[in-house]
């Protein structure tokens, strides 16, 4: 064995005997169960077989290690180990998958590494104790996992077996982070090369017709491999880089324990292995564990009897006796995968015989099953599940050129609960990217992404943000791209894209006026309008950055095509020239032609655009004045919605900003109750508050105290008529009850009384009905006595209440004038 302290990757080395040592010393000043304290029968009995299984096995594997079986718990006590799990349930639907339960564990308990790294631990304490302690080393961790895993449904099993030194030191500073494969950003589906770009419709005539070929369905299963297999890299193990081991100490054989998840169960379809250190889960065949020695649940313990065989070539049903080596015999009542034949010698089948009786006598009382549970329940209280990482709600973790900082809810002042940082190189100096996810801020940030080299950031929204955003992406003063979420908009704006203070363009969807897409192309210069600077964007809030005024020099929109209409004369485009006053409106195609008609207008003609040698083009000057008129008010319209859009683009950063700089984390309902309750407990356990409030929080002298001038200070006259009115009200109010309960009780006796008078008079009629009569007497006397016994109670009751109140306005300190 090595004597040398050993630290894992956060510098934590094991303190699991100074912890006992506390807890022995405090022990009689606990109350512990017994069976933490004491051993019965079964485990007495139990506990002398497993020594002679544990002598027999080593004649049999000499080389082998003594088999781990019995540890002693917290109070010294020896138990077995397979009866220390004690599968429980939460009430947390998060703890249900396995996934998410072994990384909640994995952040929740302080991980320290065993004491002796090639030898088990010879102390094992309960699970409830390693969740009120927090730490644990990794056979703590294992059977807290495993006992949450089995109550959740799932076939689990702790595994005793080696590991190499970055597992069992839990050192992921050379192993890439699991979650890179979930930092994609959204590439936008628009490809803006020139104003003439028109988004594709399903309008298009020109779309190639369907051939009838089939697709393949070898391509498809290609596919999904692909799809399947990308998901098992995040899911289950993404693959580390190699981890040297060149000290000398590192070549014993590292003791180590984590969890089997056999398939299935819950709908699992293959074993899996989950490292409850860290949380990740490894797939069997690929999994850096070295050997197992035992498997043990809460029914059984087995021996791995192939000991020399790989971990990716072994077989783990249970049942295969070539392999494992059962301690406990299973139950023939259990599962089928259980279930073992004990010897092949022929046997009678007739199950009337004799000695097949005898035999299954013989047999169920030979049968030895493991003891149950000697620990008491497992109890996670709600305040330290939202906690999630104690004792101050925050974990870090250091992997290969990258850095997880993980935050408990509503700890951090950005409502952070994840940030993942990554690095140029492994010495983590230079930032390349940060990744921030969020929750229950009231801007519905969830995600932000910064891209430092790039000097880009990236912004996910949830729906209910301010202006509907979905997702904001800014090049420091180059680019803005915003996405929007359509249905929640009533411009129905898609797509924002603007390069500061020259162009900006937008996509919508669903318009009723048909329009797709919208640009304008801006200049800080106001020698580029030319002779006709009119057409202005100004925001009076603009910052230093930008300028307060940017002229306009080219417009374009886009429309779809209007299937209402013949082909050919609705407007497909629009283009004003500002600066040159000629507005060119280019119509839809018609069915079967290559040309489009096109129209220009100019209302502002000079010599730079009196001819335009182009063919197809219609021409119009002033003599076409309803088709001028009405280009020059598409323009003033164009120009009014890109300045409207334009301010609220302004009022959409401003709010962005206040947001940022003053960030409020909202929270639920639940947590609101949560927080109500908490502090209506305190109240309950400190001072004279609870004398001036009832269960809901309220006063019950507020209604009395209006009247009073200064409620702090009560004269006698006003203290007696406080008391005496909120006596008369509480004595109006048990009366007002009493009436109610004694008139139902009437109206009871009356029909009670009306229903004998007519079966009386059915009776000298000879209309003989006694069997309906009994029973309506039957159900009228029932009433009559519950409402009776309802009125004594009341009278009872009243009478309590009524003192109580008596001697809690005696004792109110606002009335204490009364007592003097």
């Amino acid at each position: 064995k090595t004597n040398t302290t050993v630290f894992s990757a956060e510098g934590r080395f094991n303190t699991k005997s100074r912890r006992i040592h506390e807890f022995r010393r405090m022990l009689d000043n606990k109350v512990i169960p017994e069976s933490y304290q004491f051993n019965t029968i079964k485990e007495e009995l139990c506990s002398e077989y497993i020594h002679k299984f544990i002598t027999e096995f080593q004649l049999i594997h000499p080389k082998r290690k003594r088999p781990y079986m019995i540890a002693e718990n917290e109070c010294g006590v020896g138990k077995i180990i397979c009866s220390t799990i004690r599968p429980t349930q939460l009430q947390y639907t998060e703890l249900y998958d396995a996934y998410e339960c072994a990384s909640f564990f994995a952040g929740f308990i302080l991980y320290e590494p065993l004491q002796t790294p090639d030898e088990p631990p010879e102390i094992l304490a309960s699970p409830a104790q390693t969740l009120q302690w927090h730490t644990g080393d990794c056979f703590d961790m294992a059977i807290l996992l495993c006992s949450f895993l089995l109550g959740s449904g799932y076939d689990a099993y702790v595994v005793n077996g080696y590991a190499p030194k970055f597992i069992t030191l839990r050192d992921q500073s050379k192993t890439q982070c699991p979650l890179v494969s979930t930092t994609f950003e959204m590439n936008p589906t628009e490809n803006d090369e020139d104003d003439t770009h028109e988004p594709d419709n399903d309008g298009n005539p020109y779309k190639p017709p369907n051939n009838g070929i089939k697709e393949s369905k070898f391509v498809a299963d290609q596919e999904e491999r692909k799809r399947l297999a990308g998901l098992d890299s995040f899911i289950l193990w993404a693959q580390d880089e190699e981890h040297p081991e060149t000290d000398d100490e590192d070549s014993i054989q590292r003791v180590h324990a984590w969890v089997l998840v056999r398939a299935g169960r819950r709908d699992m379809r293959e074993h899996i292995f989950l490292e409850p250190s860290t949380g990740r889960a490894y797939q069997t065949s690929t999994s850096p564990y070295i050997a197992i020695e035992s498997l043990f649940s809460d029914k059984n313990i087995w021996m791995n009897t192939a000991f020399d065989r790989q971990i990716s070539q072994m077989d783990f049903d249970l049942t295969n006796s070539s392999q494992w080596e059962y301690l406990f015999i299973p139950d023939r009542k259990g599962s089928q995968e259980e279930v073992l034949i004990a010897d092949d010698r022929p046997e009678s089948h007739d199950p009337n015989s004799i000695e097949h009786k005898d035999h299954s006598e013989d047999t169920a009382q030979q049968i030895l099953d493991p003891p149950p549970s000697w620990v008491s329940s497992l109890v996670l209280d709600r305040s330290q599940y939202l906690l999630r990482y104690p004792p101050h709600g925050r974990r870090t973790i250091l992997y290969l050129r990258a850095k997880v900082d993980y935050f408990a809810k509503n700890t951090h002042p950005q409502a952070i609960v994840m940030r993942v940082i990554f690095y140029l190189e492994k010495a983590r100096t230079t930032v390349k990217e940060v990744h921030e996810w969020f929750e229950n801020r009231k801007d519905r940030m969830f995600k932000r992404v910064r891209y430092c080299l790039e000097d880009r950031i990236c912004e996910s929204y949830s729906p209910g943000s301010a202006g509907e955003v979905r997702q904001w992406t800014e090049y420091a003063g180059k680019r803005r791209e915003i996405d929007f979420y359509v249905s929640a908009r009533l411009d129905r704006l898609r797509r924002r894209e603007e390069e500061i203070s020259k162009k900006i363009c937008e996509y919508f969807e669903g318009r009723t006026d048909r329009l797709i897409f919208r640009s304008v192309i801006l200049s800080a210069n106001k020698s580029d309008a030319g002779a006709r600077p009119i057409l202005v964007l100004s925001h009076p809030h603009a910052n230093g950055n930008q300028p307060h005024e940017l002229y306009v020099l080219k417009m374009t929109q886009s429309f779809s095509q209007d299937t209402k209409v013949s082909s050919g004369t609705d407007i497909s485009k629009r283009y004003f020239y500002v600066p040159e006053g000629k507005v060119v409106s280019q119509y839809h195609f018609v069915t079967g032609k290559i040309t489009r008609q096109t129209k220009v207008y100019n209302h502002a003609r000079s010599a730079a655009n009196s001819a335009i040698p182009l063919q197809n083009i219609d021409e119009f000057g002033e003599d076409d004045q309803e088709g001028l008129q009405e280009a020059a008010a598409s323009e003033r319209d164009c120009y009014k919605q890109l300045q409207e859009s334009y301010d609220n683009n302004h009022e959409l950063m401003r709010r962005r900003a206040e947001f940022e700089n003053n960030v409020i984390a909202e929270r639920t309902v639940f947590e609101t109750a949560l927080e109500r309750a908490e502090k209506g407990a305190t109240n309950a356990t400190g001072g004279d508050g609870i004398l001036n409030t009832d269960a809901k929080g309220v006063d019950y002298l507020t209604p009395y105290l209006r009247n009073i001038r200064d409620p702090s200070r009560i004269t006698k006259e006003e203290a007696v008529e406080v008391r005496q009115a909120c006596l008369d009200g509480l004595k109006a109010r048990l009366v007002e009850r009493a009436n109610i309960i004694q008139s139902r009780l009437n109206e009871e006796n009356l029909k009670l009384a009306r229903k004998q008078e007519q079966f009386q008079r059915s009776q000298r009629e000879g209309d003989l009905s006694t069997e309906e009569y009994e029973r309506s007497c039957t159900d009228a006397m029932f009433r009559i006595n519950i409402l009776e016994q309802r009125l004594v109670a009341h009278e009872e009751a009243a009478l309590k209440k009524f003192a109580t109140l008596d001697a809690k306005l005696n004792g109110d300190s606002r009335l204490r004038v009364l007592r003097n």
